[in-house]
């Protein structure tokens, strides 16, 4: 047994012994020997111990390592530190860095290219908020509430970086403006709530077609016998639909950033409070309850309680049949 090792040798002792009781080990010194009475239950026991000396050696040799090896990368990064200054005076960093260098060059020279497109396409824009009769401190209100403040990207981000580095001041704020304005237009509702119909009232003052007094006109309306199905303006969800005093039945839908439609007078209500509606769904009838001389729709569109002209939001971007 003298050519096994540790725990084979303890192994091969273990089958030597009876499956249950002990035995005896014969321990032969210098003219004597020792009986030692041993069972398997005593060699499983002396095995783990063994196992358990070589896990600490183990970590013993590895702590070792560990050092040995902090040694060698010190050594090794000051070599690497060496290394690196070569590499950056050679010729192939050289061209690498001259390569950089114009591509900055080349972003410097597109944005002063662009700066004035960018500029023109925002102004454009304000320009079309100022026929749907609001302005940019609304439009930007508007859409800081679903998107929340700070700008297009992050302050931190590296894409911030370079804009920061190569884009001027003026394009990134006329940016900033380009994005409220295009989430603003895309919460307003750009479909004719009525197929087919035409506008016998328009948006303004007016004499009211019952009491006879001047009164503004908050809305349009809109008149269609061939077709009085009443349709969603754009997306959004129902939050009032029910009769309301001299609005007679009412619907009122909320597509976000505090953009709402009105649907006043109608015949029936087909949707819930609740409902999600997309632009062209039917969500009644036209009719003529409430205060009304005769049957039509009076439509209406709000931003944060504020009225909108209608025929100018259809204008501006609406989806005219």
């Amino acid at each position: 047994m003298n050519n096994l090792h540790g725990d084979q040798w303890l192994e091969s002792l273990k089958s030597k012994l009876p499956e249950k009781g002990r035995g005896e080990i014969i321990i032969i010194g210098d003219g004597d020997s020792t009986h030692v009475p041993i069972d398997r239950g005593d060699i499983e026991r002396m095995i783990r111990r063994q196992k358990r000396h070589a896990a600490m050696r183990g970590w013993l040799y590895k702590g070792v390592a560990a050092v040995a090896c902090a040694g060698l990368v010190a050594f090794t990064l000051g070599t690497f530190d060496k290394y690196i200054h070569q590499v950056v005076e050679s010729a192939k960093y050289q061209a690498l860095a001259e390569k950089r260098q114009a591509a900055v060059e080349a972003l410097d020279l597109y944005s002063q290219f662009t700066a004035d497109i960018v500029a023109e396409h925002a102004q454009s824009l304000e320009t079309q908020v100022d026929v749907l009769g609001t302005d940019m401190q609304t439009v930007e209100e508007s859409i800081d509430s679903i998107l929340g403040t700070g700008g297009m990207i992050s302050a931190r981000s590296a894409s911030a970086d370079v804009l920061n580095q190569h884009v001027p001041q003026t394009s990134l704020e006329s940016l900033q403006r380009i994005r409220s304005i295009e989430e603003f237009m895309a919460k307003l509702p750009a479909r004719v709530p009525m197929a087919a119909s035409h506008m016998t009232s328009g948006f303004g003052m007016r004499e009211h077609p019952v009491s006879g007094h001047l009164l503004p006109h908050r809305g349009i309306d809109l008149v269609s016998w061939d077709e009085p199905a009443i349709l969603a303006g754009g997306p959004g969800r129902v939050t009032f639909a029910e009769a309301d005093g001299s609005s007679g039945k009412m619907v009122i839908i909320d597509h976000g950033a505090g953009v709402e439609s009105y649907y006043l007078h109608m015949a029936r209500i087909d949707v819930e409070v609740g409902d999600t509606v997309a632009a062209g769904d039917v969500i009644g009838l036209m009719g003529d309850t409430g205060q009304t001389d005769g049957g039509h729709l009076h439509y209406e569109i709000r931003v944060a309680g504020r009225h909108l002209d209608p025929a100018k939001v259809l204008e501006v971007i609406g989806d005219v049949e």
